[in-house]
């Protein structure tokens, strides 16, 4: 039998959401009915307390984790358990890993039946673990910005600081989380760049731009941050920023507009540019994965 893709997965349960609650379920709380619908979608949920498979969550909560694990799912003798690090600040972050750990539980109980551990190290090293990762990330992704709610939402706003703070608090999720189903969904020419003490880690591309074959993906050296874009010169005092006419900053012949967020508790900063125009384009390169990074931001 083919495997649910982690899209249709959370899908399927914001359908339920959708019907149950209509427009109340934002922001939508994993925490709050993922033990109940574990129950509901178990074949014994009729003889729960005489199950032998114990197969549901029976709860959800914050330990003491190390700082390279954001989250992970155990199974125990009575069932499975979500837990997240309690070290997390932000209830948008805590939001985005319990409904990450959840989709290990929708997705990859069966293949892993002791569970998994969310550890950094581990997914940069075995390729595997990247992949199962990056499923519960898309699936994470899904359920708490749903396509049409996600879009219409973002309609109602120009580009603008106000457009990104009002869709993190109405799905209560990372701004980084935020920002790349934005840019994921948005037909303008955009791009979301994560950079630490000045250099660019990683840039993430609207499909438009990718069309346009701008812009390198794959780097094999550090790249620094455009000396006169806001993000280079931003007062590191200030949380955010927004710069609306630009020529030339990103590349040649641009003119664009730039939104800055800085994280200074981690010295790093992302940015959303959006260009208006252009006209020279470069050879395009396959996109790198950023869904494994997500762990980097706020």
């Amino acid at each position: 039998m083919k495997e649910i893709t982690p899209q249709k997965a959370a899908n399927q349960i914001s359908t339920i959401l959708a019907i149950y609650f209509g427009e109340k379920r934002f922001p939508i709380s994993v925490k709050e009915w993922a033990v109940q619908y574990s129950k509901d979608i178990c074949p014994n949920s009729y003889n729960c307390q005489n199950c032998k498979n114990k197969n549901c969550i029976i709860g959800i909560c914050g330990i003491s984790l190390s700082e390279n694990t954001d989250g992970c799912l155990k199974k125990t003798k009575d069932g499975w358990v979500i837990i997240y690090n309690e070290a997390i600040k932000y209830p948008g972050r805590i939001n985005f890993t319990i409904a990450h750990e959840f989709g290990h539980y929708i997705l990859h109980r069966k293949k892993y039946p002791h569970g998994l551990n969310c550890d950094k190290n581990d997914i940069n090293r075995d390729n595997n673990v990247k992949s199962v990762e990056r499923e519960a990330n898309i699936f994470a992704s899904y359920l708490l910005m749903p396509f049409d709610d996600f879009r219409e939402t973002s309609k109602k706003y120009p580009f603008s600081i106000e457009l990104f703070r009002t869709l993190v608090d109405r799905y209560n999720t990372s701004l980084t989380a935020t920002v790349i189903r934005w840019i994921d969904m948005t037909d303008k020419m955009a791009m979301a760049v994560f950079s630490d003490n000045g250099f660019i880690e990683w840039k993430k591309q609207s499909t438009a731009l990718l069309k346009k074959k701008i812009f390198q993906h794959k780097r094999e050296n550090l790249e620094e941050l455009p000396s006169a874009s806001l993000s280079a010169q931003i007062d590191s005092s200030l949380l955010e920023g927004h710069e609306k006419n630009q020529k030339n900053i990103w590349c040649k012949n641009s003119f664009s507009e730039e939104i800055v967020f800085n994280a200074p508790h981690l010295e790093s900063k992302i940015t959303i540019v959006l260009f208006k125009y252009f006209e020279d384009s470069l050879e395009e390169e396959k996109e790198e994965d950023c869904f494994d990074k997500l762990s980097k931001f706020i």
